[in-house]
């Protein structure tokens, strides 16, 4: 009876130790992997950007080639990996998005872009106070731009307010900022400029270049070459790089005098609304990254070397023939400026464009007594 009792509970345990999977001896089973869980997809944020000019790619810099005017796209690039592929910047022509200069902001506004730069001519058609960056004369050096802008950047914020937009760092789309007379004949001195059918871009380039005697013709862009072809006009007031889009060698126009120094400073403005929506990492991403492209447009500005460069290139690809500068010729068409154009500016502007062009030549270092 005992033997058969031992018997029977042996059995019991061996049948337990099987229905628990332990044996005798052995380790438990392992646990059956599970699948691995499937990676939640990465949500794509889609921007437009506006922007006026063509494409600009990161060689062009590091090539120093001037082959086409600067824009965003490497920005964009740079964002678009900084975030893992999060944000996602499409750089439009103005023709892609239905969108003039003028009008970007209202698109900014109305949802209809994300990002754009704002060409500061237009702003300041609603603001002419805010065309103090486009008086001939104001600056001295490249390193007076970033100051400027600082001193424009809270003007251009109260603008924005209307349109839902914040202010970004300060870009351009050129990295050549030289203007200078591109004429038939050298121009060597004042005496030289008297008579001379001298195209402009702006009202404000004209009372300085009558008083020296020459005759200011304002004329948009397109219709530059054949004007210079047809005895319309004998030159032009530009910057250096000008003379590729213009081929003024077409019309034998081939001699440079630089004369001033040009800044086409543009504000970046970014929706509110989209800017807001963003995860935070993101959106220091982006300040991060416009901050960068800011620095990396600057330091080529304040390249003497690198604007050396571009110049000698028009004049081997185009027999362009560059004048020395000369600071005399330069003073006194400043001059002539300030007793003119800058007092028929400050009339238009009204006393907020007395404002900002005082406070700019008091952050530059020179202020008006």
């Amino acid at each position: 009876m005992h033997k058969k009792w031992l018997t029977l509970v042996s059995i019991c345990v061996a049948v337990a130790l099987l229905l628990t999977g332990a044996t005798v001896g052995c380790a438990p089973a392992a646990p059956a992997e599970e699948a691995p869980a499937e990676e939640a997809p990465v949500e794509v944020i889609q921007w437009n950007m506006w922007q006026q000019s063509t494409a600009y790619r990161r060689d062009d810099v590091d090539k120093r080639v001037w082959s086409n005017p600067w824009n965003y796209e490497v920005f964009a690039e740079r964002i678009k990996r900084d975030t893992n592929g999060r944000l996602d910047i499409r750089v439009c022509l103005p023709a892609e998005l239905g969108l003039k200069g003028p009008e970007v902001l209202r698109g900014i506004k109305d949802e209809i872009i994300q990002m754009s730069e704002v060409v500061g001519v237009f702003v300041s058609q609603e603001v002419p106070a805010l065309g103090a960056q486009d008086l001939p004369f104001l600056l001295d050096s490249h390193s007076e731009i970033p100051v400027q802008m600082e001193v424009l950047k809270p003007y251009y914020q109260q603008v924005f307010d209307g349109y839902n937009a914040i202010v970004g760092p300060h870009t351009s789309p050129f990295p050549l900022m030289d203007m200078v007379f591109m004429t038939k004949k050298p121009i060597n001195n004042l005496e030289d400029l008297k008579g001379i059918k001298m195209r402009v871009f702006g009202p404000y380039h004209c009372g300085f270049l009558s008083k020296a005697g020459a005759s200011p013709v304002p004329m948009p862009s397109p219709e530059v070459p054949q004007a210079l072809k047809t005895g319309v006009i004998d030159g032009v007031f530009s910057c250096t790089a000008c003379c590729k889009s213009f081929k003024t060698w077409e019309s034998d126009a081939i001699y440079e005098k630089p004369v001033m120094l040009w800044v086409n400073e543009n504000p970046i403005a970014i929706s509110k609304a989209a800017f807001n929506k963003l995860p935070p990492d993101v959106q220091q991403i982006v300040y991060d990254d416009m901050a960068w492209f800011q620095n990396e447009l600057d330091a080529h500005h304040l390249n003497s070397t690198f604007s050396q460069e571009l110049i000698d290139q028009c004049i081997a690809d185009y027999g362009i023939v560059v004048a020395d500068y000369s600071p005399e010729m330069t003073a006194t068409l400043k001059g002539y400026c300030q007793e003119t154009d800058w007092i028929q500016w400050e009339k238009d502007a009204g006393p907020l464009g007395t404002e900002i062009l005082d406070k700019i030549l008091v952050a530059v270092g020179r202020p008006r007594k």
